[in-house]
């Protein structure tokens, strides 16, 4: 199955170069729809014809961000110099804490193929 995500410029780039391997989602009914081995079609945020197909090697479940981030390398989830902080700070942003306790949060784990 083939799903369809939209990244912003700079988390767009991180998988592009290499650098970022787990994206982060909520665990909503939509992300409850990924299996092992699902392609996701990462579009650019501002440009939906520009997108990078990723097959999915693993489902990561957790409470919330925190959790997330404290059982990953930062090399996996976004550029090596971000602190953890400002990550779950820019989660906690788009993800209320109400949201994450509603669903969880996924980390899907990713290999590029196109």
């Amino acid at each position: 199955m083939i799903h369809d995500m939209r990244l912003q410029k700079e988390y767009y780039n991180y998988i592009k170069n290499g650098t970022k391997r787990i994206e982060i989602r909520l665990y909503d009914e939509k992300r409850r729809q990924l299996k092992i081995d699902d392609t996701i079609r990462f579009h650019l945020l501002d440009d939906e014809n520009e997108y990078l197909e990723v097959k999915v090697i693993g489902l990561l479940r957790y409470k919330d961000i925190e959790t997330l981030i404290n059982n990953h390398d930062i090399k996996l989830l976004t550029k090596e110099t971000m602190p953890k902080e400002e990550l779950i700070a820019i989660f906690n942003n788009i993800y209320n804490k109400e949201e994450q306790a509603k669903y969880g949060v996924l980390g899907i784990l990713f290999n590029i193929i196109k």
